[in-house]
């Protein structure tokens, strides 16, 4: 994960030319398509308000589980709340999303369901760069990624379209092969990287095995995002993707 110092020295790197030297064509190509997809004004004011009293309820509720730390939605449920009417509202971005990426599902996949989590702090903490994954399977050796990570803004001050400081930062590298614990990167440097400046209901998607983070703003603002990884595969993998109980089934 990379700290506050760590994004500063990464300025210092993007303003070098040789940073870019050592980014070799084949990185560059697996990245040739822009990392992440972004939709404005998906919801109405209205629907957003639901989504700001749900925000609230559910990130309380999230705090009083230890073991747990996403709810489940699965595929085809009856929605039990505004946050997953939301989720079936954006099903067909998320179709779009995986396009775009030049990820779509194989054959014989299908979307499972979606694990999501609301993050509400400052602007000053911003948050350090990771890779989204399901937690219970990496502490067996086991890195499972998510098919699709996505942002929903919903706080940040201001006027509806006014944009908020912080951006979202998505960079062209993916899990590295080692092994262990530990995550590696790759390539170790990336090559490319893109920025999502938050905005009320705005929504961003991207491929779910990209490495990103929030940058930390010299802001008061108060940031309140929904989380959502889209999980595909076959049916047979139905139980290895991180629904209960590894995550809690939202009550109604």
């Amino acid at each position: 994960d990379i700290g506050d110092e760590d994004w500063e020295a990464a300025d210092e790197v993007a303003e070098d030319d040789v940073g870019l030297v050592g980014a070799t064509d084949a990185c560059l190509q697996a990245f040739a398509r822009p990392l992440v997809a972004v939709w404005d004004s998906v919801f109405t004011s209205e629907e957003l308000g639901d989504l700001d009293v749900a925000a609230a309820h559910f990130g309380r509720d999230l705090g009083r589980h230890v073991e747990e730390s996403t709810f489940w939605f699965h595929a085809g449920q009856a929605p039990r709340n505004a946050i997953e009417v939301a989720i079936a509202r954006l099903h067909p971005l998320f179709v779009l999303a995986l396009e775009g990426a030049a990820c779509p599902m194989k054959s014989g996949e299908r979307w499972l369901g979606c694990e999501y989590w609301v993050r509400a702090q400052t602007n000053r903490r911003g948050v350090a760069s990771h890779y989204d994954m399901d937690v219970g399977a990496k502490r067996r050796g086991i890195v499972s990624l998510p098919t699709l990570a996505s942002i929903l803004y919903l706080g940040g001050g201001g006027s509806a379209d006014a944009l908020s400081p912080g951006p979202t930062v998505i960079l062209s590298q993916r899990p590295g092969s080692g092994g262990g614990s530990v995550v590696t990167h790759a390539p170790a440097t990336p090559a490319a990287g893109e920025f999502v400046w938050p905005c009320r209901g705005r929504f961003a998607a991207f491929p779910g095995d990209l490495h990103h983070g929030v940058m930390p703003a010299d802001d008061d603002g108060r940031r309140v995002t929904v989380l959502v990884n889209w999980w595909c595969g076959e049916e047979s993998r139905a139980a290895s993707v991180p629904g209960p109980p590894s995550c809690v089934l939202a009550p109604q």
